[in-house]
């Protein structure tokens, strides 16, 4: 792993310098409090993200498609899910994304699935190489 003060790639010690958490090597490690002895795993770990709510693409025509059968008017579906007409008939035209609690309201009421959930997987917060570390960003007087 990847020292976060200099960049190193080295055995690191988590320390704390200026009330900051930190994986630095041994030669940064003293220009703070050791909290925990050597970190030993090397390898880059994958996090799971928290999954993000996207609306489905044609999301508007699939709300005025449902509503239709339903035999509902725009004016009918604004009064049960509790919004404006105005935002019915711009959500149905894709004019504008209804907010995820709104296009819920409507999934709910419509029977229908206009909301997807997109898993993101981002990289374990460690230093990689060539990443600009605190050492970089400190300019020598």
């Amino acid at each position: 792993m990847y020292c976060e003060m200099c960049g190193k790639e080295s055995e690191l010690i988590k320390t704390t310098v200026e009330n900051v958490t930190l994986k630095l090597c041994e030669s940064c490690s003293r220009y703070g409090k050791t909290i925990e002895e050597k970190i030993i795993n090397k390898t880059k770990v994958l996090k799971l993200q928290e999954s993000q709510e996207n609306l489905i693409e044609g999301y508007g025509n699939i709300i005025k498609s449902a509503r239709e059968k339903q035999k509902l008017t725009q004016e009918e579906l604004a009064l049960k899910i509790k919004e404006k007409l105005s935002l019915i008939s711009k959500i149905e035209r894709g004019e504008i994304k209804p907010m995820i609690e709104t296009a819920r309201r409507i999934e709910k009421q419509l029977a229908i699935k206009i909301i997807e959930n997109i898993l993101q997987i981002k990289p374990d917060n460690t230093v990689s190489a060539g990443s600009l570390t605190i050492g970089d960003m400190i300019k020598k007087k």
